[in-house]
């Protein structure tokens, strides 16, 4: 399918409220989009791609139910994962280039994710393009990985300080639990 070049801010906007409206996120995700779609200096200069394994700052979004990280931020020297670090980043970050993608399940076949993509601007050789992608998805499912692995351990955290009435603990690994 063919990509276009330039996106207007308004077709970035509606993708991103279609995809909220459309597709099961976490609270982390949402907030980041809703923050995205209220900024127009932001969205004038987002570049929503479909491959990001070349390019920082990079923000990933993925529906539940796709097996890749729920939000994250990949900067030259740090992966962010909490949502607030990533609205935090986001807010001092002014109006530099920023990268997006999305992930969920139907999104090879998504006319609407397609009609909002914008070309690469790097030329690679295409099997170079897709060893460097396979290795950048292999990378988000492993993150992905390790936070399903700490909500599992801080949902059983919780259940033993409920059992020991520790208010202000529960509360904390709750928080904790949250911004994964």
């Amino acid at each position: 399918m063919k990509q276009q070049s330039i996106i207007s801010t308004w077709a970035k906007k509606n993708f991103i409220l279609w995809f909220m409206e459309n597709y099961p996120l976490r609270n982390g995700a949402r907030r980041v989009l809703k923050y995205l779609a209220k900024r127009r200096p932001v969205l004038s200069s987002l570049h929503i791609i479909e491959n990001g394994s070349l390019f920082r700052p990079l923000l990933v979004i993925s529906s539940t139910n796709s097996g890749m990280p729920s939000c994250l931020l990949l900067t030259i020297n740090k992966n962010l994962h909490n949502p607030d670090a990533i609205l935090e980043y986001l807010e001092n970050y002014g109006n530099n280039k920023l990268f997006l993608t999305f992930y969920f399940p139907d999104r090879r076949e998504c006319r609407t994710f397609w009609r909002v993509l914008e070309e690469a601007i790097l030329v690679v050789e295409p099997e170079k393009a897709k060893s460097l992608q396979f290795n950048f998805e292999i990378q988000l499912l492993l993150e992905e990985a390790k936070n399903e692995s700490r909500r599992k351990q801080l949902l059983a955290e919780i259940d033993l300080v409920l059992g020991r009435g520790e208010k202000e603990t529960f509360h904390r690994l709750v928080r904790e639990l949250k911004k994964l």
